[in-house]
């Protein structure tokens, strides 16, 4: 399939500079939120869509972060950072995956005191159906953007999400 031609509002966009205040912009893009959840969600497949019935998208990322760990799986305390959430919060997240069968509790290799979590066969296929989704998904919600303006869009969310801690209060360098 063939790449859409470059749109030339998106170029002007990324080399003039804003005419209307930055507020107003940045209200602007936090308005379009809702409406590309809804145009992602229309997208699911409906092998995925079937899925999330019994699954929430917290369950599909902690899986995904606990297979990140390698064989070995994730303890508590590192689902709970990379949840970014309290102990408590991580122990009723993976208590509904064990419950499910989509982890399981495995000793450590070297504490026989640590109890490690990772996805089973079952958790393993679920993610496995939740990529390919994914991938079908991302292609779908950027088939209007060139290939040049989805460069740009990869470089802005990047810049985004390196940016600053949160502190409102700091003062941000434009370019």
């Amino acid at each position: 399939m063939a790449a859409a031609a470059p749109d030339p509002d998106v170029a002007a966009a990324t080399t003039q500079p804003a005419v209307r205040p930055r507020t107003e912009v940045a209200g602007a893009i936090l308005d379009l939120f809702p409406r590309l959840k809804e145009r992602l969600a229309a997208s699911i497949p409906d092998e995925v869509r079937e899925s999330l019935a019994t699954v929430t998208w917290h369950q599909v990322e902690a899986l995904h972060q606990m297979q990140a760990f390698g064989g070995a799986g994730a303890t508590m305390s590192e689902i709970a950072r990379q949840q970014r959430c309290a102990l408590s919060s991580a122990t009723a997240l993976v208590d509904r995956l064990l419950a499910q069968g989509l982890a399981g509790r495995r000793p450590d290799a070297t504490d026989r005191r640590v109890i490690r979590i990772a996805p089973t066969a079952v958790g393993e296929e679920l993610l496995t159906r939740f990529q390919r989704g994914r991938h079908r998904i991302a292609m779908q919600a950027f088939a209007p953007l060139s290939d040049e303006d989805l460069e740009v869009l990869l470089h802005l969310f990047q810049k985004i999400a390196a940016g600053t801690s949160g502190d409102d209060s700091q003062e941000v360098a434009h370019d």
